[in-house]
Formats: structure tokens, C-alpha cells, sequence
């Protein structure tokens, strides 16, 4: 499907949902992590995004939806929180965005 085709209703939707968790949406580049970003909250969905310096750890937990870019994976802190909120049952869903750019050869270190 093609770029506003409307793929991304399949997170944005139940992240509406009134006993909805949290989607962590994770993005290829830096463009579509603003975008994603952008696009949810003008959805009137409650959404930050990760970045290493995110500073203030509480607007991530009044988030319905994350979104975090692929080199995130390989922070510390990031992956300590993934772990936590996850353990805690406040995850729902994982969603993996723009999913083909993975399957490139040259993006091999990201799967």
C-alpha cells in the first residue's frame, strides 16, 4: 500500500480504545518518527516519541503511543524501559512501521 494509504489505523485506532495499553511504534528514519508523531496527535491521540535524550520519562507514561526510531534498539535505557512497561502489562502492541525497509541487504544490523 502506498504512503497515507491508511496503514497506520491498524495502531491508531486501538490506541483510542478506553482500556488500551500502549503501542510502541518503531520507524526506520528520523522523517517518519516526526511525522508518525504529528499525524497521531492531530488524531487527538496522546503520543511522544523516544529519542536517547528524553529527559522527562513521565510523558512517556501518559503516552498511548510511542514512537521510537530503529537505532533506539540498541540504547540501554530504551530497552530497559521496553522491558518494564512490558513486565508490567502496560504494552499492548509493538508495530514495526515501513516493515519492507528491513528486508534491504544494507539494513541487515537492524533485524
Amino acid at each position: 500500500m502506498p504512503t497515507g494509504a491508511g496503514k497506520s489505523t491498524v495502531f491508531t485506532v486501538p490506541a483510542t480504545f478506553r482500556e488500551a495499553k500502549l503501542t510502541l511504534v518503531i520507524v526506520p528514519l528520523a522523517a517518519l518518527l516526526d511525522d508518525m508523531v504529528d499525524r497521531c496527535q492531530k488524531l487527538g491521540i496522546r503520543t511522544c516519541q523516544w529519542s536517547d535524550t528524553t529527559q522527562d520519562r513521565r510523558s512517556l507514561g501518559s503516552a498511548e503511543i510511542v514512537v521510537a526510531g530503529t537505532w533506539t534498539s540498541k540504547n540501554d535505557a530504551f530497552r530497559t524501559w521496553v522491558k518494564k512497561v512490558s513486565l508490567d502489562g502496560w504494552l499492548d502492541r509493538i508495530v514495526i512501521d515501513e516493515a519492507t525497509y528491513y528486508t534491504h541487504k544494507q539494513h541487515s544490523d537492524l533485524r
